[in-house]
This record gives structure tokens, sequence and C-alpha cells, in this order.
């Protein structure tokens, strides 16, 4: 403020000489008094653009110092904003992690843990039983009913229903008749046995893996065409 003061008094003294120096001639005497007003009225500008920042300069300092008091109070309370965030999401994720763990031990427990073992071998001694009915079984069982030059040809047809059926049942047989789909057939999420494996259980009976129920409707999707065969033996 001193400094502009005093450059204000040394313009104003100048602006005095050059006026003095031209008092012969009204028009230049008019002119300096003109450049005299402009002067002050670009100092008053001046004057008022330093004091406006000032003003900005206090009200910065005044809004840093309250937030660096309540960051300050906030750190000591322990109840920063960065704090509260952190403490919420870790609280989210174990809720979240927490609840899926206990999901997954319980379907691993109904997956993996639930199976019978006792079911599992009754289920593939059905499964033997029933293969044996049609070869051997029905292989002899009709060839005993035909003339000798015909028990070959009878029994290769058993042999051959079987070997027909497995490839058949294994690439879509079974997808068209255990898997979703529509009322009557099922989808081909499982064509060639896809997505099926001795750690998958069956949907209907988790005590069995799915593989052996598969093996155990196959032996039934080969016994019937070979019943049916034995109709033109």
């Amino acid at each position: 403020m001193l400094r502009s003061q005093m450059m204000r008094k040394i313009m104003l003294a100048a602006l005095f000489l050059l006026a003095c120096g031209v008092a012969g001639n009204p028009t230049d005497i008019r002119t300096g008094k003109e450049v005299e007003e402009q002067l002050r009225q670009q100092l008053l500008e001046r004057d008022e653009r330093i004091s406006d920042l000032e003003e900005t300069v206090k009200a910065l300092k005044s809004t840093s110092s309250r937030e660096v008091a309540l960051r300050e109070n906030q750190e000591e309370n322990g109840t920063t904003v960065e704090a509260r965030l952190a403490a919420l999401e870790t609280l989210v994720h174990n809720a979240g992690v927490q609840e899926m763990k206990q999901e997954l031990a319980v379907m691993h427990e109904v997956m993996f843990d639930g199976q019978d073992t006792g079911t599992t071998a009754w289920l593939l001694v059905c499964s033997t039983l029933v293969l044996l009915m049609t070869i051997p079984g029905l292989a002899l069982f009709y060839g005993g009913l035909v003339r000798v030059q015909n028990v070959l040809s009878t029994v290769m047809q058993s042999f051959s229903i079987a070997c027909l059926i497995t490839v058949m049942w294994s690439a879509f047989g079974y997808s068209l008749a255990f898997s979703t789909g529509s009322p009557i057939f099922g989808d081909g999420n499982k064509f060639w046995l896809r997505n099926i494996s001795m750690h998958h259980p069956h949907p209907l009976n988790p005590k069995i893996p799915e593989p052996l129920f598969v093996v155990y409707e196959l032996m039934f999707a080969i016994i019937t065409p070979a019943l049916i065969s034995g109709a033109f033996a």
C-alpha cells in the first residue's frame, strides 16, 4: 500500500510539471487533465483489484485452515472418509466371500461327500446283470430258437445292436433323453457326453455319479432293440 501511494504521488507531480510546461496552450492543458483523470481511474481499478486479490487470499487461507483442522480432528477420532470407505469395502468383501465359502462348502458336501458307495456298487452290479441278459443271454436264447445255420446270424444281431446302441447313446441318446429342453426331447448340452464327469453327481440323485447313471440307462437302451430282434430272428 505504501509503495502504491508513493507511485501515485510521483505520477501526480509529473503531471503537474507537464501541465505547467504547457500552460500557454489551453488544449494541451485539457489534454493533461484528461490524462491525469485516466491515470487516476487506472490507479483506482488497480487498487480494487489488489483489494479483491487480498480478500481471495484471505478466504483461501481460512478455507485451507478449516480443512486442515477438520482433517486433524477426523484423524484424531479415526473417522476419515478414506478410512470409512476402506472399512465398508472390507466389510462387504468379507461378507460376500464368507457367504460364497459357505455355499461352496454345502455344494461340495452334497455333490462329492454325499455320494454313497453302496448305492454306486449296487448300480454297477445291476448294469452288469442287464448287460449279461443281452450278451450272451438273449443271443443264446434266440439262437436256440432258430435252425443251426441261423444261430450265428442271430447271435451277431444282438452283438451288433449292443455296439450300435452304445455309440448312438453316447452321441445323442442320453442328451435327448435326460438333459433339459422341450417337454418331449432334451437339448444338445450333453452330446458326446459333454459336461459329464465322475465329479458330477446325477441331478436327481446326488448319491451316484452321473457317468454311472449313463451306463445304467445304456444297458436298457441296448436290451430293448435286442428283444425286438427276436420277432424276426
